[in-house]
């Protein structure tokens, strides 16, 4: 199992459980089912946003600006590809050894979606309209990078290895008030703060929360204010080996945020059915750091009636396709309980992780049975509309 992936769980479950877990265990009978890697991702997208950090520490070293591979370049299909930007350190901390070492984890570095020709939050653009992406970091330790927009709301989570070989993760989130960040971070509360200070950032009025380390949580701070009317945006970041989140590091971060450019959120796979009714109300895409290449996944967020459910691509290799399978109108997929499914197609695949309350069996398997991956490749090939 991946560290960094190991860790952020085993943070998030210390978190909610309130004591130690073991991850291993837990994640035993996920991969059997063919959970593994995407469902960590559907966690951190779908499931909220108080999946856990460790510390952002170490100097956040300069990077210049664009430097890395070209956005809308597809790393991912290029095995040899190399990305510019700091080679991540060993992490410590439990959890094993990971697949592959750190050295050889791709920075995202410039790694992109498709630009968009829209105006960007610095220009009067509005968080949340249509699936557009307003936020970028430019994190030269970024390896994996996720973008998600909602209605009204947007967030980018970041996670990172710093110079001090310390995993570390941070969110920014955009809404057009500032109760609307609490959408953004999907309604997850943050812990109560210890210290407020008003503050000035980028020449705005801010406000600076910190709060303790307590049992079961991390040590937290945010950054909230707004950077451009009409537009509130908040930073928070989790530590968690000190006994108090600090300015310094949050101030670090929240000067790495970028409101200057927007992108396309874009999906590698279409729907051929789905059922009466259904809309598209939020969007994912995620690039994340592979030994010498950088890997991109989507997924959308799918409103039927008052049910809702996700559907993410994957690559083939990273699902265990055993089974139990059904046959859809001549397609062989694998269907699960609670109407969650799995569908193949060459090296691509698809899953579709049902909400409370979710579509039906039925439609569930019906939906993965006419999952149509895009051919080509990213940028050029994958489309903002996969229902269309």
């Amino acid at each position: 199992m991946n560290t960094d992936i190991d860790e952020t769980i085993r943070a998030a479950l210390h978190d909610r459980a309130g004591g130690d877990v073991h991850v291993e265990g837990l994640l035993a009978g996920a991969t059997r089912q063919g959970r593994r890697r995407r469902r960590i991702h559907h966690a951190m997208v779908a499931g909220g946003t108080a999946m856990a950090v460790l510390a952002v520490g170490g100097v956040l070293s300069a990077l210049p600006w664009g430097a890395g591979v070209a956005p809308g370049v597809d790393t991912a299909t290029q095995p040899s590809a190399q990305v510019t930007g700091p080679s991540a350190p060993s992490p410590g901390g439990p959890g094993g050894s990971p697949s592959a070492q750190p050295s050889e984890v791709a920075a995202v570095g410039a790694f992109r979606p498709p630009t968009a020709d829209a105006k960007p939050l610095a220009q009067g653009g509005r968080v949340g309209t249509g699936q557009l992406l307003h936020l970028d970091a430019a994190d030269p330790a970024a390896v994996r990078m996720t973008w998600s927009t909602g209605q009204r709301h947007e967030s980018l989570t970041v996670v990172r290895m710093s110079a001090a070989a310390t995993f570390s993760r941070y969110e920014v989130l955009a809404a057009d008030t500032e109760q609307g960040l609490a959408a953004a971070r999907r309604g997850e509360a943050l812990p109560p703060p210890v210290s407020t200070d008003q503050v000035t950032f980028g020449g705005k009025p801010a406000t600076l929360r910190l709060s303790d380390r307590v049992p079961g949580r991390q040590s937290s701070g945010s950054l909230t204010w707004q950077p451009t009317p009409g537009t509130w945006a908040q930073v928070v970041v989790y530590l968690d080996d000190r006994p108090q989140a600090g300015r310094t590091e949050v101030l670090a971060v929240a000067g790495l945020v970028r409101f200057d450019r927007v992108f396309r959120c874009v999906v590698g796979f279409r729907l051929a059915w789905t059922p009466s009714g259904t809309r598209l109300t939020d969007c994912s895409f995620e690039a994340v750091g592979r030994p010498g290449r950088v890997a991109t996944y989507s997924g959308v967020r799918l409103v039927t009636g008052k049910a809702w459910w996700w559907v993410n691509n994957h690559d083939r290799a990273d699902l265990d396709t055993s089974g139990p399978f059904v046959e859809v109108e001549g397609r062989r997929i694998q269907s699960d309980k609670n109407a969650a499914g799995y569908a193949y197609s060459g090296t691509q695949a698809a899953s579709l992780s049902p909400g409370k309350p979710s579509i039906s069996q039925a439609d569930a398997n019906r939906v993965m049975g006419h999952f149509v991956p895009v051919p080509g490749d990213f940028p050029q090939a994958w489309v903002q509309d996969p229902l269309h």
